[in-house]
């Protein structure tokens, strides 16, 4: 990667570490709505956040110089403000839309702002905090932080809706922190207590979907160069061709929905998840091409309730599935963009690891890339995180494949230098 320039003053750094913070650990929607029990609504606050966020990042130099690169990441996250035009409830696609659009301004300006080492440990400072924060309320506010009634009493799920989205998170926040250990190549001491606590909080989540996606995707985080730059021509492929064969040959994919839940010791509904599929099949088909718009279908203005009350005795909030729930927001227009951006992100990944065998120095974000996309799109299969508004996830995502885009284009990334000062009592490796 090209080095140049500058670091983040005192406030800016501030500014960002606490918007993560807040797009990890949920912190004001537990308070407002679980501690407060308060219906406010909270757009107006994260409205705000991303105005001072992109009032920080986006008057730095040449950040839209750097800008283009991402232009399909960008172009993606306009689709959902553009399904107003079709949506049921567009008051409520039109406010969900500019939140998404905020949340994507944090990743992409951090991609085209921050320099790449500074990057990274802002991510790994806030998932750190983040996992201490649900580690608090899991123990210390057993009234949010661990669930009280249903299936899973007991089970912890920190500052999160579920334990399934306790589980995802921690297995983000493993990686994240397992890449800053490799970038810096120690471990200090809050990061190792970081990853100590995403992996109690991983298990206590009990989220047997999250173990096996942290064991698919934290192996290929310590590949070596020539190891991970094969990984990163010949797994997408691979994955790629799984999928279309589960699409093509029916009977296969169905067959595997049967056979899963008892290779994974689940129940036979994935938790409830089949049972909202089949509910929801039928409104799919009825908006093949353009869906109801971006969180329209589950706004308390549309969502069939009686439909689900009738099959399952309790009204879900999401489909528990990025595909599905795309489908359902953006219809087969919106899946066919989903499909492309992650197909332009595999190219630009593969050409980024040319790019950066060639280089003198090696960019410390792109070994997390790949796995993260793996995360991303294993984690999609049984959870909502595709286009996720006010969600570190998507953060992640647009930072992550916009560092990469411009790895591969030679844009002049803001890289921190590779000899700078490292400091704090540390673990080094070899």
């Amino acid at each position: 990667m090209v080095l140049g320039g500058s670091g983040l003053g005192r406030l800016e750094r501030g500014i960002l570490l606490a918007t993560l913070v807040t797009l990890y650990s949920a912190l004001p929607t537990a308070i407002v709505r679980d501690v407060l029990q308060l219906a406010a609504p909270l757009w107006p606050m994260y409205l705000a956040i991303y105005a001072l966020v992109g009032l920080v990042l986006a008057t730095r130099p040449q950040v839209r110089d750097r800008l283009w690169p991402q232009s399909p990441l960008i172009a993606y996250s306009v689709l959902p403000l553009i399904s107003v035009a079709w949506s049921e409830v567009p008051i409520e696609t039109l406010l969900q839309a500019a939140t998404l659009l905020g949340t994507v301004l944090v990743g992409v300006c951090m991609a085209a702002a921050v320099p790449a080492r500074e990057a990274i440990r802002l991510f790994a400072a806030a998932c750190t905090i983040g996992v201490c924060l649900d580690l608090v309320f899991s123990m210390g506010v057993p009234s949010v932080g661990v669930h009280q009634d249903g299936p899973w009493v007991g089970t912890w799920k920190g500052l999160h809706d579920q334990k399934n989205g306790l589980g995802a998170i921690s297995v983000l926040a493993l990686l994240v922190l397992m890449a800053a250990w490799r970038a810096e190549r120690k471990l200090s001491l809050a990061h190792g207590a970081g990853l100590l606590v995403a992996m109690v909080m991983l298990a206590a989540s009990k989220s047997t979907t999250s173990w096996l996606v942290a064991a698919a995707c934290v192996p290929f985080l310590w590949l070596g160069p020539q190891a991970r730059r094969a990984a990163a021509f010949v797994l997408p492929p691979v994955i790629a061709v799984a999928v279309a064969a589960l699409l093509v040959l029916p009977d296969v994919g169905s067959g595997l929905l049967e056979a899963l839940p008892k290779l994974v010791g689940k129940d036979q509904t994935l938790s409830n998840r089949l049972p909202i599929w089949s509910a929801v099949e039928s409104y799919m088909v009825d908006r093949w091409w353009l869906g109801y718009g971006y969180g329209a279908f589950w706004s308390p203005a549309f969502l069939p309730t009686d439909l689900f009350q009738s099959r399952m005795f309790f009204v879900p909030t999401s489909a528990h599935s990025s595909y599905i729930e795309v489908r359902l927001a953006l219809g087969m227009v919106g899946m066919g963009a989903t499909l492309a951006t992650l197909g332009f992100v595999v190219l630009v990944l593969a050409k980024a690891h040319i790019a950066d065998r060639q280089s003198a120095s090696p960019d410390p974000v792109l070994p997390l890339v790949l796995p993260f996309v793996l995360f991303l799109t294993l984690t999609s299969l049984t959870e909502s995180v595709l286009l996720q508004r006010n969600a570190i996830v998507w953060v992640a995502f647009m930072w992550l494949a916009g560092s990469a885009a411009q790895q591969a284009f030679g844009v002049r990334c803001m890289a921190a230098a590779a000899n700078e000062p490292r400091c704090g009592a540390s673990l080094r490796i070899r």
